[in-house]
């Protein structure tokens, strides 16, 4: 019996080829087909033609490799995902204000008013400033020490025209001694100033701020040694406030 007497399943012509012994393609629609034998005289006595042929069970096993991938995938993404998890949530449950604020706190806004600094937030910023006071001045060999109270002479909140961004500066009055051999004290007068920038509103009622040290100051010399500030009030305002034309000044 003659391969040709057998019809293709798909376009109805009667022409195959032998692929190998196992499968044929039709030489019109090119569709492969699997035969059986006759167990006599080993002669193609059957053609079994699947629904979609040899290629379509190839793209069915490619589409389940995919699939399988994709799914390996997914697992993988979903075991690491899930260790990050509870990590961050191990690590923020030992600290609970920065899970709220990574949650809820936003910005509200920059200050542009004293008054909507609360009170105990300024009060903060107001010691801060007078801590660095006692601590701004390079001694060599001499025993310099503050004579008398600091003095607070001014406090100037700045708000940037064009930005919003705003300064806070603290200025003092401090007496500044050294003792001479002979037991007597050379005194001299400096104007430190301390200020903080970028103050913004958070939506939890706190503020945020950076804080600038003595190292914005100017320096005097006394003796050997050297104090941090401006040498008057004027000197100060005119270097640090009315140099600032972007700026509106507010004094409290």
């Amino acid at each position: 019996m003659r391969s040709e007497e057998f019809i293709c399943p798909s376009c109805g012509r009667s022409d195959i080829i032998k692929t190998n012994r196992k499968i044929v393609r039709c030489k019109y629609c090119d569709t492969l087909l699997t035969v059986e034998y006759d167990p006599e005289d080993t002669k193609i006595s059957k053609l079994k033609a699947p629904a979609q042929g040899l290629k379509v069970q190839k793209k069915q096993k490619l589409v389940s490799w995919i699939l399988i991938g994709i799914i390996c995938a997914l697992l993988i993404y979903y075991y690491c995902f899930n260790s990050k998890t509870q990590a961050m949530n191990f690590s923020d449950s030992q600290n609970p204000t920065r899970t709220e604020a990574s949650t809820n706190i936003y910005e509200i806004g920059y200050v542009s008013k004293l008054s909507e600094i609360p009170e105990d937030t300024f009060n903060s910023f107001e010691d801060t400033a007078l801590k660095e006071v006692s601590s701004i001045y390079l001694s060599t060999m001499d025993t310099i020490a503050m004579v008398g109270e600091p003095e607070c002479i001014g406090v100037y909140l700045l708000c940037n025209k064009n930005d919003d961004t705003n300064l806070l500066y603290f200025a003092y009055h401090v007496t500044w001694g050294r003792t001479l051999k002979n037991g007597d004290v050379e005194t001299v007068e400096a104007y430190p100033a301390f200020y903080f920038s970028n103050i913004m509103l958070m939506s939890d009622g706190s503020v945020q701020s950076d804080f600038k040290t003595w190292n914005e100051n100017p320096s005097i010399v006394l003796g050997n040694s050297f104090v941090f500030g401006y040498n008057s009030k004027i000197d100060f305002y005119n270097k640090c406030i009315s140099s600032r034309p972007d700026y509106k000044v507010k004094k409290k």
